[in-house]
């Protein structure tokens, strides 16, 4: 099946304020499967393996890169991603960003990712599991109040931020 690649896309615009943070002007963008950042590993099974969803904080996604091969190792299928550098946030820039600004990026890449896996055919999609960290955590959270149990088996919250897109009143899933 052809990936659905996000051709044309045009990244919101970087603006750097006065006192040195910068800011997107426009909507991040979704979740591209065809972004050089993006790992989707899915292990030589006979069964359909489930997948982990690792979401990464304000480091980006090597902050979850050594638990993702780990998973990896042990049976799960894994899928990986940016969510700064597709919307032009740089290595450099990115302590620089928000808390704000940092999760809508990573909820818009999530929110992507989830519509995307549960599209493949080789993994089990009523086994989708998110790990999130710092600001990703709160991310997973705020995915847990949007989504039911028929999409997400649980998530993994570690860290969550407290500061940003805040916390659901209620979660659907584990």
């Amino acid at each position: 099946e052809p990936l659905e690649c996000l051709q044309g896309a045009k990244a919101p615009e970087v603006i750097k304020n006065d006192k040195g943070f910068y800011t997107l002007k426009g909507k991040p963008l979704n979740f591209d499967p065809c972004h050089s950042s993006v790992r989707f590993k899915v292990p030589t099974s006979s069964t359909k393996p489930p997948l982990f969803i690792f979401v990464h904080g304000a480091g980006g996604f090597r902050d979850t890169m050594r638990l993702f091969n780990s998973f990896y190792e042990n049976g799960f299928a894994v899928l990986g991603y940016d969510a700064f550098e597709p919307n032009g946030i740089s290595i450099n820039m990115n302590s620089s960003v928000s808390n704000s600004q940092r999760q809508e990026m990573i909820f818009s890449a999530t929110v992507g990712a989830m519509e995307w896996a549960l599209k493949q055919k080789e993994i089990d999609t009523k086994r989708i599991y998110l790990y999130g960290i710092s600001n990703g955590a709160t991310v997973v959270v705020n995915l847990a109040a949007m989504y039911d149990k028929t999409k997400i088996k649980a998530v993994f919250s570690e860290a969550p931020a407290h500061a940003g897109m805040g916390m659901p009143d209620d979660i659907k899933v584990p």
